[in-house]
Protein backbone atom coordinates (compact mmCIF):
# COMPACT_ATOMS: atom_id res chain seq x y z
CA UNK A 1 0.00 0.00 0.00
CA UNK A 2 1.65 3.30 -1.08
CA UNK A 3 0.28 6.19 1.03
CA UNK A 4 0.05 9.75 -1.22
CA UNK A 5 -1.28 13.45 0.11
CA UNK A 6 -2.92 15.18 -2.94
CA UNK A 7 -2.03 19.15 -2.56
CA UNK A 8 -3.61 20.35 -5.90
CA UNK A 9 -6.39 19.50 -8.06
CA UNK A 10 -7.89 21.17 -11.12
CA UNK A 11 -7.23 24.75 -12.09
CA UNK A 12 -4.62 24.60 -9.31
CA UNK A 13 -2.00 21.61 -10.57
CA UNK A 14 0.62 22.04 -13.55
CA UNK A 15 -1.84 21.24 -16.12
CA UNK A 16 -4.87 23.31 -15.15
CA UNK A 17 -2.28 26.29 -15.07
CA UNK A 18 -1.03 25.10 -18.16
CA UNK A 19 -4.58 25.14 -19.74
CA UNK A 20 -6.09 28.21 -17.93
CA UNK A 21 -2.77 30.20 -20.03
CA UNK A 22 -4.10 28.52 -23.09
CA UNK A 23 -7.35 29.54 -22.48
CA UNK A 24 -6.61 32.96 -21.50
CA UNK A 25 -3.81 33.74 -24.40
CA UNK A 26 -5.52 36.71 -26.69
CA UNK A 27 -3.77 36.57 -30.38
CA UNK A 28 -4.49 38.65 -33.12
CA UNK A 29 -5.08 37.05 -36.17
CA UNK A 30 -3.97 37.21 -39.52
CA UNK A 31 -7.98 37.92 -40.79
CA UNK A 32 -8.39 40.31 -38.07
CA UNK A 33 -5.31 42.14 -39.07
CA UNK A 34 -5.96 42.31 -42.67
CA UNK A 35 -9.88 43.71 -41.50
CA UNK A 36 -7.89 46.33 -39.38
CA UNK A 37 -5.30 46.97 -41.89
CA UNK A 38 -8.30 47.45 -44.50
CA UNK A 39 -10.74 49.98 -41.88
CA UNK A 40 -7.16 51.91 -41.15
CA UNK A 41 -6.13 52.38 -44.23
CA UNK A 42 -9.98 53.75 -45.76
CA UNK A 43 -9.96 55.96 -42.08
CA UNK A 44 -6.81 57.70 -43.43
CA UNK A 45 -7.97 58.29 -46.48
CA UNK A 46 -11.45 59.67 -45.56
CA UNK A 47 -9.30 62.18 -43.63
CA UNK A 48 -7.55 62.90 -46.26
CA UNK A 49 -10.03 63.65 -48.82
CA UNK A 50 -12.30 65.50 -45.58
CA UNK A 51 -9.24 67.57 -45.25
CA UNK A 52 -8.45 68.06 -48.85
CA UNK A 53 -12.12 69.30 -49.73
CA UNK A 54 -12.09 71.36 -46.69
CA UNK A 55 -8.89 73.10 -47.95
CA UNK A 56 -10.47 73.81 -51.88
CA UNK A 57 -13.70 75.18 -49.70
CA UNK A 58 -12.14 77.37 -48.10
CA UNK A 59 -9.99 78.39 -50.83
CA UNK A 60 -12.99 78.90 -53.19
CA UNK A 61 -15.04 80.50 -50.72
CA UNK A 62 -17.61 77.69 -50.70
CA UNK A 63 -20.54 77.84 -47.81
CA UNK A 64 -19.10 76.18 -45.04
CA UNK A 65 -22.06 74.40 -43.78
CA UNK A 66 -22.76 72.86 -47.57
CA UNK A 67 -18.49 72.00 -46.54
CA UNK A 68 -19.52 70.25 -43.61
CA UNK A 69 -22.00 68.13 -44.88
CA UNK A 70 -20.40 66.76 -47.84
CA UNK A 71 -17.42 65.77 -45.64
CA UNK A 72 -19.53 64.25 -43.47
CA UNK A 73 -21.26 61.98 -46.15
CA UNK A 74 -18.06 61.27 -47.32
CA UNK A 75 -16.80 60.16 -44.10
CA UNK A 76 -19.36 57.89 -43.42
CA UNK A 77 -19.70 56.40 -46.68
CA UNK A 78 -15.54 55.59 -46.79
CA UNK A 79 -15.97 53.83 -43.49
CA UNK A 80 -16.76 50.26 -43.46
CA UNK A 81 -18.78 50.38 -40.60
CA UNK A 82 -20.89 47.34 -41.83
CA UNK A 83 -17.57 45.52 -43.24
CA UNK A 84 -17.25 43.32 -39.67
CA UNK A 85 -20.74 42.69 -39.50
CA UNK A 86 -21.10 40.88 -43.20
CA UNK A 87 -17.94 38.98 -42.44
CA UNK A 88 -18.96 37.51 -39.18
CA UNK A 89 -22.07 36.42 -40.90
CA UNK A 90 -20.28 35.06 -44.09
CA UNK A 91 -17.80 33.45 -41.70
CA UNK A 92 -20.80 32.13 -39.56
CA UNK A 93 -21.98 30.11 -42.60
CA UNK A 94 -18.59 28.73 -43.17
CA UNK A 95 -18.89 27.76 -39.76
CA UNK A 96 -22.27 25.62 -40.16
CA UNK A 97 -21.20 24.16 -43.35
CA UNK A 98 -17.84 22.52 -41.35
CA UNK A 99 -20.63 21.44 -38.59
CA UNK A 100 -22.03 19.17 -41.31
CA UNK A 101 -18.55 17.97 -42.15
CA UNK A 102 -18.32 17.15 -38.45
CA UNK A 103 -15.98 19.82 -37.51
CA UNK A 104 -16.59 22.03 -34.54
CA UNK A 105 -15.15 25.75 -34.57
CA UNK A 106 -15.17 27.25 -31.65
CA UNK A 107 -13.99 31.12 -32.95
CA UNK A 108 -15.40 32.35 -35.59
CA UNK A 109 -11.95 33.83 -37.32
CA UNK A 110 -10.00 30.42 -37.24
CA UNK A 111 -11.95 29.33 -40.50
CA UNK A 112 -9.91 32.18 -42.48
CA UNK A 113 -6.83 31.59 -40.32
CA UNK A 114 -6.78 27.97 -41.22
CA UNK A 115 -7.68 28.53 -44.97
CA UNK A 116 -4.74 30.35 -45.11
CA UNK A 117 -2.20 28.34 -44.07
CA UNK A 118 1.19 27.09 -45.79
CA UNK A 119 3.08 24.80 -43.84
CA UNK A 120 0.86 21.84 -41.51
CA UNK A 121 2.73 20.02 -38.91
CA UNK A 122 1.33 17.16 -37.86
CA UNK A 123 1.97 14.75 -35.00
CA UNK A 124 2.70 11.40 -36.09
CA UNK A 125 1.42 9.48 -32.83
CA UNK A 126 -2.18 9.50 -32.81
CA UNK A 127 -2.65 11.61 -35.83
CA UNK A 128 -1.09 10.19 -38.24
CA UNK A 129 -1.13 6.79 -37.11
CA UNK A 130 -3.94 4.79 -35.70
CA UNK A 131 -1.95 4.92 -32.05
CA UNK A 132 -3.01 1.15 -31.48
CA UNK A 133 -0.01 -0.66 -30.74
CA UNK A 134 0.44 -4.64 -31.91
CA UNK A 135 2.95 -6.17 -30.57
CA UNK A 136 5.48 -8.50 -32.80
CA UNK A 137 7.86 -11.22 -32.07
CA UNK A 138 10.19 -10.56 -29.23
CA UNK A 139 13.95 -10.16 -28.99
CA UNK A 140 15.56 -12.19 -26.54
CA UNK A 141 19.31 -12.81 -25.21
CA UNK A 142 21.19 -15.64 -23.79
CA UNK A 143 18.28 -17.79 -25.01
CA UNK A 144 16.05 -17.02 -23.06
CA UNK A 145 12.19 -18.15 -24.25
CA UNK A 146 10.14 -15.29 -25.82
CA UNK A 147 8.01 -15.93 -23.22
CA UNK A 148 9.66 -15.14 -20.20
CA UNK A 149 10.44 -11.83 -22.01
CA UNK A 150 6.61 -11.10 -22.35
CA UNK A 151 5.78 -12.10 -19.08
CA UNK A 152 8.39 -9.81 -17.36
CA UNK A 153 7.00 -6.71 -19.50
CA UNK A 154 3.35 -7.92 -18.10
CA UNK A 155 4.23 -8.16 -14.65
CA UNK A 156 6.05 -3.94 -14.98
CA UNK A 157 2.29 -3.65 -16.64
CA UNK A 158 -1.10 -2.42 -15.35
CA UNK A 159 -4.46 -2.97 -17.44
CA UNK A 160 -6.14 -0.16 -15.14
CA UNK A 161 -4.07 2.67 -16.48
CA UNK A 162 -5.62 2.08 -20.31
CA UNK A 163 -1.84 2.93 -21.48
CA UNK A 164 -1.52 1.99 -25.09
CA UNK A 165 0.93 -0.17 -24.47
CA UNK A 166 0.55 -1.92 -21.13
CA UNK A 167 -2.36 -2.73 -23.17
CA UNK A 168 -0.53 -4.15 -26.24
CA UNK A 169 1.76 -6.12 -23.72
CA UNK A 170 -0.86 -7.60 -21.79
CA UNK A 171 -2.53 -8.66 -24.94
CA UNK A 172 0.22 -10.72 -26.20
CA UNK A 173 0.33 -13.07 -23.25
CA UNK A 174 -1.03 -16.46 -24.72
CA UNK A 175 -2.45 -17.42 -21.78
CA UNK A 176 -4.80 -14.99 -19.65
CA UNK A 177 -3.82 -17.02 -16.70
CA UNK A 178 -0.47 -16.45 -17.01
CA UNK A 179 -0.50 -13.42 -14.32
CA UNK A 180 -2.46 -15.56 -11.89
CA UNK A 181 -0.08 -16.31 -8.66
CA UNK A 182 1.76 -13.40 -9.04
CA UNK A 183 1.59 -10.67 -5.82
CA UNK A 184 2.37 -7.06 -7.50
CA UNK A 185 3.69 -4.52 -4.51
CA UNK A 186 4.97 -1.61 -5.24
CA UNK A 187 4.64 -0.07 -9.70
CA UNK A 188 5.99 2.65 -10.13
CA UNK A 189 4.44 4.04 -13.31
CA UNK A 190 5.85 5.37 -16.36
CA UNK A 191 7.13 9.45 -16.37
CA UNK A 192 8.73 11.15 -18.95
CA UNK A 193 12.16 11.52 -16.85
CA UNK A 194 13.18 7.69 -16.39
CA UNK A 195 11.54 6.60 -19.56
CA UNK A 196 10.31 3.35 -17.94
CA UNK A 197 7.98 1.48 -15.87
CA UNK A 198 8.70 -0.71 -12.17
CA UNK A 199 7.05 -3.28 -10.49
CA UNK A 200 8.04 -4.73 -6.95
CA UNK A 201 6.30 -8.81 -7.53
CA UNK A 202 6.48 -11.56 -5.51
CA UNK A 203 6.38 -14.84 -7.31
CA UNK A 204 3.80 -18.13 -7.02
CA UNK A 205 7.36 -19.86 -5.38
CA UNK A 206 6.87 -17.06 -3.02
CA UNK A 207 10.69 -15.41 -4.04
CA UNK A 208 10.22 -11.65 -4.78
CA UNK A 209 11.78 -10.23 -7.96
CA UNK A 210 11.55 -6.35 -10.11
CA UNK A 211 10.78 -5.95 -13.21
CA UNK A 212 11.24 -3.23 -15.72
CA UNK A 213 10.17 -2.10 -19.15
CA UNK A 214 11.02 1.11 -21.38
CA UNK A 215 13.55 2.78 -23.55
CA UNK A 216 15.72 0.23 -24.35
CA UNK A 217 18.86 2.05 -23.47
CA UNK A 218 17.51 3.26 -20.25
CA UNK A 219 16.61 -0.41 -19.50
CA UNK A 220 20.36 -1.53 -20.57
CA UNK A 221 21.84 1.17 -18.39
CA UNK A 222 20.34 -0.98 -15.54
CA UNK A 223 21.63 -4.01 -16.37
CA UNK A 224 25.03 -5.62 -14.88
CA UNK A 225 25.73 -7.44 -18.36
CA UNK A 226 25.08 -4.36 -20.30
CA UNK A 227 28.38 -4.52 -22.15
CA UNK A 228 27.87 -8.13 -23.04
CA UNK A 229 24.46 -7.24 -24.52
CA UNK A 230 24.76 -3.95 -26.20
CA UNK A 231 25.87 -4.60 -29.31
CA UNK A 232 23.20 -7.69 -29.85
CA UNK A 233 20.72 -5.29 -28.26
CA UNK A 234 21.81 -1.96 -30.75
CA UNK A 235 21.34 -4.42 -33.83
CA UNK A 236 17.86 -5.46 -32.69
CA UNK A 237 16.62 -1.98 -32.03
CA UNK A 238 17.80 -0.82 -35.13
CA UNK A 239 15.96 -3.46 -37.30
CA UNK A 240 12.75 -3.22 -35.53
CA UNK A 241 13.09 1.05 -36.57
CA UNK A 242 13.81 0.03 -40.09
CA UNK A 243 10.62 -1.99 -40.20
CA UNK A 244 8.31 0.86 -38.51
CA UNK A 245 8.55 -1.16 -34.77
CA UNK A 246 9.05 1.00 -31.49
CA UNK A 247 11.22 -0.83 -28.71
CA UNK A 248 10.78 -1.65 -26.06
CA UNK A 249 13.69 -2.83 -22.88
CA UNK A 250 12.79 -5.13 -20.65
CA UNK A 251 14.62 -6.52 -17.71
CA UNK A 252 14.61 -8.21 -14.39
CA UNK A 253 16.31 -8.45 -11.16
CA UNK A 254 16.65 -11.16 -8.43
CA UNK A 255 17.82 -11.56 -4.99
CA UNK A 256 20.95 -10.02 -5.43
CA UNK A 257 19.45 -6.62 -6.84
CA UNK A 258 20.97 -6.58 -9.98
CA UNK A 259 19.02 -6.41 -13.10
CA UNK A 260 19.58 -8.33 -16.29
CA UNK A 261 18.59 -7.40 -19.40
CA UNK A 262 16.13 -10.10 -20.87
CA UNK A 263 15.00 -8.61 -23.95
CA UNK A 264 13.26 -6.23 -26.57
CA UNK A 265 9.53 -5.82 -27.58
CA UNK A 266 8.47 -4.71 -31.03
CA UNK A 267 5.71 -2.27 -30.82
CA UNK A 268 4.02 -1.37 -34.40
CA UNK A 269 1.76 1.69 -34.87
CA UNK A 270 0.03 1.43 -38.52
CA UNK A 271 -0.55 4.86 -40.13
CA UNK A 272 -4.55 5.96 -40.29
CA UNK A 273 -6.04 4.30 -43.60
CA UNK A 274 -7.23 8.28 -45.24
CA UNK A 275 -3.73 9.61 -43.89
CA UNK A 276 -2.00 8.87 -47.60
CA UNK A 277 -5.05 10.19 -49.23
CA UNK A 278 -5.41 13.03 -46.50
CA UNK A 279 -1.61 14.32 -47.27
CA UNK A 280 -1.68 14.26 -50.79
CA UNK A 281 -5.26 16.27 -50.87
CA UNK A 282 -3.41 18.65 -48.37
CA UNK A 283 -0.72 18.92 -51.08
CA UNK A 284 -2.58 19.53 -53.99
CA UNK A 285 -4.21 22.64 -52.19
CA UNK A 286 -0.73 23.80 -51.51
CA UNK A 287 -0.34 22.76 -48.12
CA UNK A 288 3.09 21.44 -47.43
CA UNK A 289 2.88 19.22 -44.41
CA UNK A 290 5.40 18.17 -41.89
CA UNK A 291 5.42 15.30 -39.65
CA UNK A 292 6.74 15.93 -35.93
CA UNK A 293 7.50 12.72 -33.85
CA UNK A 294 10.31 11.80 -31.20
CA UNK A 295 10.76 8.53 -32.28
CA UNK A 296 14.23 7.25 -34.05
CA UNK A 297 14.84 8.34 -37.38
CA UNK A 298 14.20 4.97 -38.89
CA UNK A 299 10.90 4.50 -37.75
CA UNK A 300 9.93 8.03 -38.93
CA UNK A 301 11.78 7.34 -42.33
CA UNK A 302 9.47 4.27 -42.57
CA UNK A 303 6.29 5.92 -41.44
CA UNK A 304 6.84 9.10 -43.64
CA UNK A 305 7.51 6.39 -46.63
CA UNK A 306 3.95 4.61 -45.77
CA UNK A 307 2.73 7.50 -46.51
CA UNK A 308 3.77 9.08 -49.29
CA UNK A 309 5.93 11.83 -47.50
CA UNK A 310 9.37 10.79 -49.07
CA UNK A 311 12.71 10.01 -47.02
CA UNK A 312 14.09 12.92 -46.15
CA UNK A 313 14.05 13.33 -42.68
CA UNK A 314 15.73 15.94 -40.07
CA UNK A 315 16.94 15.69 -36.35
CA UNK A 316 17.15 18.17 -34.32
CA UNK A 317 20.67 17.52 -33.12
CA UNK A 318 21.95 19.37 -36.77
CA UNK A 319 19.79 22.75 -35.52
CA UNK A 320 22.08 23.30 -32.66
CA UNK A 321 20.21 24.61 -29.72
CA UNK A 322 16.68 24.13 -29.36
CA UNK A 323 16.26 26.43 -26.28
CA UNK A 324 14.85 29.51 -28.34
CA UNK A 325 12.17 30.21 -30.92
CA UNK A 326 14.77 31.28 -33.36
CA UNK A 327 15.75 27.71 -34.05
CA UNK A 328 12.21 27.32 -34.91
CA UNK A 329 12.25 30.06 -37.61
CA UNK A 330 15.76 28.78 -38.89
CA UNK A 331 13.85 25.64 -39.41
CA UNK A 332 11.08 26.63 -40.99
CA UNK A 333 13.47 28.67 -44.04
CA UNK A 334 15.38 25.79 -44.55
CA UNK A 335 12.69 24.64 -46.80
CA UNK A 336 11.63 27.91 -47.94
CA UNK A 337 14.84 28.94 -49.21
CA UNK A 338 17.37 27.66 -51.95
CA UNK A 339 18.31 24.47 -49.86
CA UNK A 340 17.08 21.25 -50.53
CA UNK A 341 13.03 20.77 -49.26
CA UNK A 342 12.12 19.85 -45.43
CA UNK A 343 10.34 16.88 -45.42
CA UNK A 344 9.66 16.10 -42.04
CA UNK A 345 10.87 17.74 -38.32
CA UNK A 346 11.73 15.16 -36.27
CA UNK A 347 12.94 14.67 -32.93
CA UNK A 348 12.09 17.74 -31.30
CA UNK A 349 13.89 17.07 -27.53
CA UNK A 350 12.97 19.97 -25.57
CA UNK A 351 11.00 22.13 -28.36
CA UNK A 352 7.59 22.77 -26.64
CA UNK A 353 9.81 25.63 -24.64
CA UNK A 354 9.29 27.75 -28.06
CA UNK A 355 7.29 30.01 -29.00
CA UNK A 356 5.23 29.41 -32.48
CA UNK A 357 3.99 33.20 -32.11
CA UNK A 358 7.57 34.40 -32.08
CA UNK A 359 8.01 32.29 -34.97
CA UNK A 360 4.56 33.20 -36.72
CA UNK A 361 5.42 36.69 -36.10
CA UNK A 362 9.16 36.74 -38.21
CA UNK A 363 8.27 33.96 -40.71
CA UNK A 364 6.58 34.79 -44.02
CA UNK A 365 3.66 31.97 -44.01
CA UNK A 366 1.24 30.92 -41.61
CA UNK A 367 1.81 27.74 -39.79
CA UNK A 368 -0.71 25.50 -37.85
CA UNK A 369 -0.57 22.18 -36.32
CA UNK A 370 -2.49 19.38 -35.29
CA UNK A 371 -1.66 16.53 -32.08
CA UNK A 372 -4.16 14.49 -31.61
CA UNK A 373 -4.78 11.15 -29.13
CA UNK A 374 -1.46 10.66 -27.18
CA UNK A 375 2.35 9.32 -27.23
CA UNK A 376 3.00 6.47 -25.13
CA UNK A 377 6.12 5.36 -26.47
CA UNK A 378 9.00 4.36 -24.21
CA UNK A 379 11.78 5.23 -26.37
CA UNK A 380 10.16 8.59 -26.78
CA UNK A 381 10.93 11.85 -25.61
CA UNK A 382 7.21 12.43 -25.13
CA UNK A 383 7.83 15.51 -27.60
CA UNK A 384 5.25 14.41 -29.83
CA UNK A 385 2.93 17.86 -28.52
CA UNK A 386 6.19 19.85 -29.09
CA UNK A 387 4.62 22.03 -31.47
CA UNK A 388 2.06 25.13 -30.14
CA UNK A 389 -1.20 24.01 -32.12
CA UNK A 390 -1.59 27.54 -33.83
CA UNK A 391 -5.65 26.49 -35.02
CA UNK A 392 -6.65 24.67 -32.03
CA UNK A 393 -10.17 26.45 -32.83
CA UNK A 394 -11.24 24.12 -35.37
CA UNK A 395 -11.38 20.58 -33.94
CA UNK A 396 -12.34 17.70 -35.68
CA UNK A 397 -14.34 14.87 -34.69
Amino acid sequence: MIGALVYATGANTYFGKTAELVQGAQTVSHFQRAVLKIGNYLIILAVVLVATIIAFAIFRGDPILTTLQFALVLTVAAIPVAMPTMLSVTMAVGARLLAKKKAIVTRLVAIEELAGVDVLCADKTGTLTQNKLTLGDPFSVNKIPAGQVILAAALASRADNNDTIDLAVLGGLKNDQALKGYKLGHFQPFDPVQKRTEAAVTGPDGKAFKVTKGAPQVSLALSADAAEVKPAIDKAVNEFAARGFRSLGVARADGDGKWRFLGVLPLFDPPREDAKATIATARQMGVKVKMVTGDALAIAQETAKKLGMGTNILDAGGFGDTSGAKTFIVRYRADGGGRSAVQRFVTVGRFGKLTAEQARKQAKTILGSVATGEDPAGESNRSGRALEVVDKEVVQL
